[in-house]
């Protein structure tokens, strides 16, 4: 049976520097303020869910390269949230399912990610539809193995 075993270590934001950040977040016109600690976790969402023309946020595209540190950084520093859909109705988890993102998936999940979220309501594919449709064994198997439903569609 596959198995999937890591150890995340949990970060701080004070071991990052700004020009990291400011690559995680992509907006350098409001890096100063979150630098400076005037805003508070609430607000530093806000930097997070900024969208690309695909309405992905840094989050979709972190776990579609795979890029486990932006993930940590978004998750636990900026406070992004793991369930937010892009302009397709796709989660980050179903990002990381469908490009075979292993160690995102199971970081995604750990942290509240919907296992079984349908995403977009016209073809309802959950992220381990996305996974076999896509030939992503190893994330498929861990999905199973963390419970998703396979008769949901």
């Amino acid at each position: 049976m596959f198995n999937v075993s890591f150890t995340l270590q949990r970060l701080h934001a004070s071991s990052f520097t700004s020009a990291e950040i400011e690559k995680c977040v992509g907006q350098a016109d409001i890096l100063d303020e979150f630098c400076d600690g005037r805003r508070g976790k609430r607000q530093s969402k806000s930097l997070c869910l900024k969208t690309n023309m695909k309405g992905e946020t840094p989050l979709h595209v972190a776990a579609i390269s795979g890029d486990m540190d932006h993930v940590i950084k978004l998750v636990e520093v900026l406070a992004h949230p793991v369930n937010v859909t892009d302009g397709a109705g796709w989660l980050p988890i179903h990002e990381a399912a469908f490009h075979d993102r292993t160690e995102v998936a199971v970081y995604l999940l750990d942290h509240g990610a919907r296992l079984d979220d349908p995403g977009c309501p016209l073809d309802a594919s959950t992220p381990l539809f996305e996974a076999i449709h896509n030939g992503s064994l190893a994330t498929a198997l861990v999905l199973v193995q963390r419970g998703a439903n396979l008769w949901h569609r």
